[in-house]
């Protein structure tokens, strides 16, 4: 943790730049074929506290990590808290940030895993799909001095299909889906890599302070009659029931 050298000015930054980096650059993407990254930090007065965590083990488990900030003199405590499954993609996340002259938290998670889609016997070509997710969300105490947000990306084979992005104070349950197609690679098998990334951030200020959360579902997809759905990570299904 980083102590009184480090000024109020370079914690400020950190955490611009932690959330400029997932929020506004383009995916990132490796190698694996399915796991999760969340890391986050919290700032008051002039304590510092990071968390940084992966996972890729096929259980289908959380991982998730937190930290607080403590009171500094007359400032308030401020909380960064996050998950993500290792398995089929899901995420939480919460920050916090008291009424202070200086109380910041910013989280930035994300988990991905590869779909694998087998045909009925004789198809031939590409298959039609839908995605439907949804989630929650709250954003309490949103100003221009203490601003609060999340945002949430949803992403097929590296293309960006749908974002969700508040600001102001809310909350709510939204439900969505979205149609694309799926070609068969060069084994002649049919599977894609869904990946969803997010973040959220708070901050407190002399007589306000600000939070919010979120919190994504599992991904189910409609398929045409006759085909199945697994998760590469664990083997579950991942069609939607009919």
């Amino acid at each position: 943790m980083y102590r009184d050298h480090v000024s109020i000015s370079t914690l400020r930054r950190l955490l611009v730049v932690q959330v400029l980096l997932l929020l506004c650059a383009p995916a990132a993407w490796s190698q694996q074929e399915f796991g999760d990254h969340i890391y986050g930090g919290a700032v008051s007065c002039k304590e510092y506290g990071p968390y940084d965590v992966h996972g890729s083990v096929m259980r289908g488990y959380y991982i998730h990590d937190m930290v607080t900030a403590p009171r500094c003199g007359s400032t308030g405590p401020a909380t960064a808290k996050s998950a993500a499954s290792v398995g089929p993609p899901a995420l939480t996340s919460k920050t916090t940030a008291a009424k202070s002259t200086l109380a910041e938290a910013s989280t930035e998670n994300n988990s991905f895993d590869t779909a694998l889609l087998t045909p009925p016997t004789g198809w031939n070509g590409s298959v039609p799909v839908t995605l439907e997710s949804s989630y929650t969300f709250s954003v309490q105490g949103a100003s221009a001095t203490s601003p609060a947000s999340f945002v949430i990306h949803w992403y097929i084979d590296g293309v960006l299909k749908k974002s969700e992005k508040v600001d102001e104070d809310g909350h709510g349950a939204p439900k969505f889906g979205f149609d694309f197609d799926v070609l068969p690679n060069d084994s002649g098998g049919y599977e894609f890599l869904v990946k969803m990334d997010g973040g959220s951030s708070a901050t407190g200020f002399v007589g306000s302070g600000s939070s919010s959360k979120f919190n994504t579902s599992f991904i189910n997809f409609v398929l045409p009659q006759g085909w199945t759905c697994t998760w590469l990570s664990n083997g579950a299904g991942c069609d939607a029931p009919r």
